[in-house]
């Protein structure tokens, strides 16, 4: 019968053996242990040990050229995980590289490495579970605390490889395109107001507003210029919205529409632009009046077309430079060398006209007819009317001096 003391003593025998082999240059022979092992001390593992090892606080180290530590997972029932895995300290080789990282041993995979200098919190998760890149007071969820982040897609899956950089800094925070040249497509700047971009759940997107009602709204002060178009070359076109509050802008495959709150202002129709009425017949159609701003013949610009013609509605001697009065010869050699014609514009063939026209007219006197490019375009109908006042004038004086003369025979 083999009792305590005996196997206690046959113990202490074989590791005594086994020390004489150790030492003696012999293979010593493996020790298996059926029971629990406490070790109420360090640990030192490999071959670099050295008897009075010295741990300070270390209560397992491994010691030697090429440490690992590896999990093995005998299972063979089905169902049963049996992934192998393995925590690994540095290259083996000469030249490697110094790295601690989890091996996915079965599926020959490195999912995580940390490598040898890397810094202090590069990643930290706080006990909030709050996770911080190169912080380890993270503030939010996911904080990072770098001078540039980069998203990159390599080639590997099919796709064509792309490298964007995304930081944030005292000047801006941006998206810089790397691939194609570092530029900057989308940039925010420091002190930009609140809802400066706004797409709500909709996909509606507000300029300047938390609550955009349609595709594109955007909303500023009054009278400010609310959108810009520059061509570098032609110059820029402002969109601003006045006082009178322009609330629509419509377009459709017929026909563009701008309206206030009071109703439809202005429509661009097949090439025709309408003021005060939805169906243009002309290039420009108002049933209103007409303001010409700087024209020699309406200084005002106030042109009035209730009756269907253009009349100046001022003709103030204050924007006038007089030269004199018409002469009577003047005049009546004006309105004798007129030739009037009939006809009808070729846009409207079914209206019948009578017109003085303008190239004929200028033959008589250039001061009857406007220019359009240095040619004559209109007779200027004031201009007209002018001679024609002289030359009733000039013969209403002429009857009454015949008058005179009947009644003095008499």
């Amino acid at each position: 019968m083999i009792t305590h003391k005996t196997y206690l003593g046959a113990r202490i025998v074989a590791l005594m053996l086994g020390a004489t082999l150790i030492a003696s240059g012999q293979a010593a022979a493996d020790q298996v242990i059926g029971d629990d092992l406490i070790v109420q001390g360090s640990l030192c593992v490999g071959l670099d040990c050295v008897n009075n090892e010295s741990f300070g606080f270390d209560t397992i180290r491994l010691k030697e050229n090429n440490t690992r530590i590896r999990f093995e997972d005998t299972s063979t029932s089905t169902g049963f995980p049996a992934n192998d895995w393995q925590i690994t300290a540095n290259d083996s080789n000469s030249g490697g590289a110094n790295y601690l990282a989890f091996d996915d041993v079965t599926n020959s995979r490195q999912p995580f490495r940390v490598t040898g200098g890397a810094p202090t919190a590069s990643l930290f998760v706080a006990n909030n579970g709050k996770v911080g890149f190169r912080t380890s007071t993270p503030l939010l969820d996911l904080h990072v605390a770098t001078g540039d982040t980069q998203v990159e897609q390599t080639s590997a899956s099919g796709f064509p490889a792309q490298t964007w950089d995304i930081a944030g800094n005292e000047a801006n925070f941006f998206v810089r395109d790397l691939t194609g040249g570092s530029r900057l497509p989308f940039r925010i700047r420091p002190g930009a107001p609140t809802s400066s971009i706004d797409i709500n759940s909709l996909g509606n997107v507000g300029l300047g507003t938390a609550s955009p009602a349609i595709k594109l709204h955007v909303v500023g002060a009054t009278g400010s210029t609310l959108a810009r178009f520059t061509d570098n070359i032609n110059g820029t076109l402002d969109i601003r919205v006045p006082s009178l509050n322009i609330t629509d802008l419509f377009a459709n495959s017929t026909a563009m529409t701008m309206t206030t709150q009071a109703g439809e202002i202005m429509r661009l129709s097949s090439g025709n632009v309408g003021i005060g009425t939805s169906a243009p017949a002309a290039q420009l159609h108002t049933t209103s009046s007409v303001r010409f701003a700087g024209l020699p013949n309406c200084s005002t610009g106030i042109v009035s077309s209730a009756d269907g013609t253009l009349s100046c509605l001022s003709s103030s001697a204050q924007f006038k430079n007089l030269a004199g009065a018409l002469t009577p010869q003047t005049a009546l050699a004006n309105i004798m060398a007129l030739r009037p014609q009939t006809g009808a514009y070729r846009e409207t063939p079914d209206v019948p006209e009578h017109w003085l026209i303008a190239e004929e007219v200028a033959a008589v006197d250039p001061a009857l007819v406007g220019l359009n490019e240095g040619k004559p375009f209109t007779v200027k109908t004031q201009n007209v009317v002018a001679d024609l006042i002289v030359v009733v004038q000039q013969q209403q004086r002429q009857i009454e001096e015949l008058r005179r003369l009947v009644a003095a025979k008499q």
